[in-house]
């Protein structure tokens, strides 16, 4: 008869316990899926700085900004998995393509294009304990540039036919 060792049994509960971990909740969890529901509710109302005050962007090395913006027709919170005292928290924006401005200087009135592609985009973001005071989610690849359709209006107003043609069909198919 074989006989299961001790770090055998172990390694099993450490998968098990991982596995848990994936199915989190809990207080924690829930403050952090409130962090992030604030931070893409923020993102797709097209108030970007609202959304970045809610990284701590001290010490990062980078900027994640885009000179586009993704125009989206729905997000949502979705998983979210403990990590130490880090809680990951992943949200999903439907996009249906890109939208960009040039120098109204230059281009005049119709400064701004779109060019559809639709698309889910998935952001983690690393929520800290809000305990530790300061911007509750660790900087990242966050780009705070997802705005919703509905809030397209101003820059429709500006776009030459073709891409108003194109951001108004992209809005009205089905995803």
């Amino acid at each position: 008869m074989r006989t299961v060792s001790f770090c055998a049994v172990l390694a099993l509960a450490s998968m098990i316990a991982a596995a848990a971990g994936c199915q989190a909740s809990g207080p924690r969890v829930a403050a952090a899926r409130r962090v992030a529901a604030a931070y893409v509710v923020a993102d797709t109302a097209g108030r970007w700085r609202a959304a970045d005050s809610l990284v701590n962007w001290r010490g990062c090395d980078f900027d994640p900004a885009t000179d586009y913006v993704q125009v989206t027709t729905a997000a949502r919170v979705t998983d979210a998995t403990v990590r130490g005292d880090t809680v990951d928290v992943t949200a999903e924006y439907a996009v249906i393509g890109r939208a960009w401005s040039y120098d109204r200087k230059r281009a005049g009135e119709k400064n701004w294009r779109f060019k559809a592609g639709p698309l889910t985009d998935k952001l983690v973001l690393h929520v800290l304990p809000l305990s530790r005071g300061g911007p509750p989610i660790a900087c990242g690849q966050y780009q705070s540039n997802h705005v919703g359709f509905s809030h397209m209006s101003e820059a429709l107003a500006h776009m030459d036919d073709s891409s108003r043609t194109a951001l108004e069909q992209a809005g009205r198919s089905p995803r």
